[in-house]
């Protein structure tokens, strides 16, 4: 468990491979409004994550996110349906570069 971080959610920290190690990107794919939006909730509390949806508007996906109190609300992004996975890469890729030019000016 060295080294990685803290999902936010106790049962997947306690999980000896349970922590996400450094750099990984994790994909999180389940219907809308589903309890699998609990789990990014939380998954959100304790790191910036981007929020890549292909059915429902940014704006309805942040209320969402806004609601609970003192939470990080994710940076959601509109994936349309002509190539939902080359739109989803340059999305992943334009914030990671983000990323590193925010961090890097800190």
């Amino acid at each position: 468990m060295v080294g990685r971080l803290l999902t936010a959610i106790p049962i997947l920290d306690r999980e000896p491979d349970g922590r996400i190690p450094p750099g990984s990107t994790v994909a999180l794919c389940a219907p809308p409004a589903s309890q699998a939006e609990l789990l990014l909730t939380e998954f959100t509390v304790s790191r910036p994550t981007l929020y890549l949806t292909t059915d429902r508007d940014e704006e309805t996906v942040s209320v969402r996110f806004r609601r609970v109190q003192g939470r990080r609300t994710p940076e959601v992004r509109y994936v349309p349906g002509d190539a939902p996975l080359e739109h989803a890469r340059r999305l992943f890729f334009a914030d990671c570069r983000a990323v590193r030019r925010s961090s890097s000016t800190r």
